[in-house]
């Protein structure tokens, strides 16, 4: 939901704007913006709070599963068994 600002709305809204080099703006309230290696630490931080464990740098090779659900990774150190196994390789690394 977003709709269209005066230059007066907008200075409203963002009071370091210069009123005079703008036509208007656009503005959606519901939309955010993040740093995504802070937004990703914060999650890693909440995750190992709540009783997560990460492994870094740590190369997956394959998937194990039991037929039915995954039940852990494949290494190069072996194995890791886990409950819940989270891909958080990012947009290219999967």
């Amino acid at each position: 939901e977003g709709r269209l600002l005066t230059p007066a709305e907008c200075v409203r809204l963002h009071p370091l704007i210069d009123r005079d080099r703008i036509l208007g703006g656009f503005h959606t309230p519901a939309d955010g913006l993040a740093k995504a290696l802070r937004a990703a630490e914060a999650q890693a931080r909440r995750a190992e709070s709540r009783g997560a464990t990460l492994r870094p740098h740590t190369e997956v090779l394959g998937i194990v599963d039991d037929g039915r659900r995954v039940t852990g990774v494949r290494t190069a150190d072996g194995v890791i068994d886990a409950d819940i196994v989270v891909c958080a390789a990012g947009f290219w690394g999967a």
